[in-house]
């Protein structure tokens, strides 16, 4: 009965993992996580580390729980916090100043995009002066200097994401350092 019980289980479980549903684009819009292909994505950028993806992960704030007045007035202003390093945009906190430069633009729908120029710029980066927007992936920034540093964050999100080392990637993209590696890096 428990060896039968067992089987069971094992083919209820390997058929859910059959069906599952791959959810990569709307996570490739959502700055999201597929479960079904176990990869996420952060401005069109793919992050198969489940590690790196969580380290770039907004976290909803709970205002009343923030203690550092540098943190509160970022907060407010979408801003970022130079003493804890912390970076805020729609009441998200970003923990990486890369996911924080990510995070400032407004993802767009690829089907929405009616621009031939930011149709092309959202396959990969590019700025439209006509409509006076850039694309990183299939997220729009209005303000040139935001789109400028979502581009260079992206560049170095796409370096992490090489990295054969989780601990290495996750270091690169919050300039922390690879406890496994003993490896630092800074931007």
């Amino acid at each position: 009965m428990r060896t039968t019980l067992s089987v069971i289980a094992f083919l209820v479980a390997a058929s859910a993992t059959a069906y599952a549903q791959c959810t990569c684009d709307l996570a490739k819009v959502k700055n999201g996580w597929c479960t079904d292909c176990k990869v996420g994505y952060f401005d069109g950028a793919k992050v198969a580390s489940k590690q790196l993806y969580g380290a770039l992960e907004g976290k909803t704030v709970d205002a009343a729980a923030l203690k550092c007045d540098g943190c509160k007035e970022a907060r407010k202003k979408d801003g970022y916090c130079d003493h804890c390093h912390v970076g805020y945009v729609h009441n998200k906190s970003y923990g990486s100043k890369i996911a924080y430069a990510l995070a400032k633009g407004e993802a767009v729908a690829p089907a929405k995009i009616t621009c031939d120029a930011c149709k092309k710029n959202a396959a990969d980066h590019g700025w439209c002066d006509g409509c006076k927007a850039g694309m990183v992936g299939p997220v729009m920034f209005k303000d040139k200097a935001a789109y400028d540093e979502a581009v260079k964050a992206r560049a170095i999100l796409v370096e992490a994401g090489k990295n054969k080392c989780d601990g290495c990637a996750v270091a690169m993209a919050t300039d922390g350092k690879c406890d496994e590696c003993k490896v630092s890096y800074k931007e």
